[in-house]
């Protein structure tokens, strides 16, 4: 029996770890025929992530994590102008490792026979990395730690920019976002909208999202005034629900 094998690139920071350890260990559960590889970033300041994935691995022989090798971090003075802005330039500056450690993978498992990467899952912060699974011709997916309210922000946001390109401003009243049947309140944004270096780094982030195979975001249990968008580029695909996650696929 041919066992699959998924390698997962989550965001550096706790919050966006927990969540990928918990999806992934759901997987599992799921299904014994899937393993599971996590490529751990870490922050200069999140020294404290070496307990929690220790303990969490030591139950989980399943799911294997893998320390990527450290890289030169951004100047720490970005992070008082964007806190997004500096995590794109960090997760950027791991690009070379990530395509290192995923390709070697999936060369010893070719060899082995009995077990196939069947595919690369990045955190949305770290969507620059779907070029490594197009290289290798992998099937790359987006986890999204956020709920589809959310992606339908991230499906938009390129849209606006090719007619506004410039950043929100406190004035606007409200915006008509992709999965939303009525307009949303300006205020409600991420705050990084607002400022020129958040702003460009989700727009970078959003104008990526059409190039995966699919998006898995959390579903819940999205109300009535709310409705879903499977796939905003029209190419087919559909939306399926699995417990308390939607998973989308574009392509």
């Amino acid at each position: 029996m041919e066992t699959a094998e998924l390698i997962f690139v989550p965001t550096p920071g706790i919050g966006h770890l927990v969540a990928t350890l918990e999806f992934a260990k759901r997987l599992i559960d799921g299904d014994d025929r899937i393993l599971i590889t996590v490529l751990v970033m870490k922050l200069p300041f999140t020294t404290f992530v070496d307990a929690y994935t220790k303990s969490f691995t030591a139950a989980q022989s399943r799911i294997q994590l893998i320390d990527l090798p450290e890289a030169e971090p951004p100047s720490p003075e970005l992070l008082n102008e964007s806190i997004e802005y500096y995590i794109t330039l960090f997760i950027d500056s791991q690009l070379p490792n990530v395509r290192n450690i995923v390709s070697d993978i999936v060369s010893s498992r070719s060899s082995s026979g009995s077990v196939r990467v069947t595919g690369l899952i990045v955190d949305f912060f770290c969507v620059s990395i779907i070029y490594v699974a197009s290289e290798l011709r992998l099937p790359s997916y987006i986890f999204l730690t956020s709920n589809a309210g959310f992606l339908g922000l991230m499906l938009y946001l390129p849209t606006c920019h090719d007619q506004i390109s410039s950043v929100f401003e406190p004035s606007d009243s409200h915006v008509s976002i992709l999965g939303f049947v009525n307009p949303v309140p300006v205020s409600v944004l991420p705050l990084a909208l607002f400022h020129k270096l958040g702003y460009s780094s989700y727009i970078k982030l959003a104008q990526r999202f059409n190039d995966v195979n699919g998006i898995i975001c959390q579903n819940n249990k999205v109300s009535s005034s709310v409705i879903v968008i499977n796939n905003s580029s029209g190419t087919g695909g559909g939306v399926f629900s699995e417990n308390n996650w939607l998973l989308f696929f574009g392509r």
